[in-house]
C-alpha cells in the first residue's frame, strides 16, 4: 500500500509498504534520503491497518538499505 511520509511534519514523498506489523514497517524508499536513527511520520488509510494500530504513526528509522528501508513503530503515548 502506498502512504505519505513526513521528516519533521513536513512530507517528503510517497512510500510503498511492503511488511507491516504491530511493531514495525517495511517500506520501498528507493530515492528518499533516510537515515538510520532519525525519527519520521507516516499517513496509514484507515482501512489498511491492523486493529489497534492509529492512522497516524511515528517512527524510527532502523535500518536502510538500496532501496528498503525499515521502520520500528514508537510509542505515541509519550509524544506528548
Amino acid at each position: 500500500m502506498n502512504v505519505q511520509l513526513y521528516k519533521q511534519g513536513e512530507a517528503v514523498g510517497t512510500v510503498c509498504t511492503f511488511d507491516m506489523n504491530s511493531q514495525g514497517i517495511g517500506v520501498e524508499c528507493g530515492k528518499l534520503d533516510l537515515h538510520e536513527g532519525e525519527i519520521v511520520e507516516i499517513d496509514l488509510p484507515e482501512n489498511g491497518i491492523p486493529a489497534g494500530m492509529e492512522s497516524h504513526v511515528r517512527c524510527l528509522v532502523i535500518h536502510t538499505g538500496k532501496t528498503r528501508c525499515g521502520l520500528m513503530l514508537l510509542d505515541t503515548a509519550d509524544a506528548d
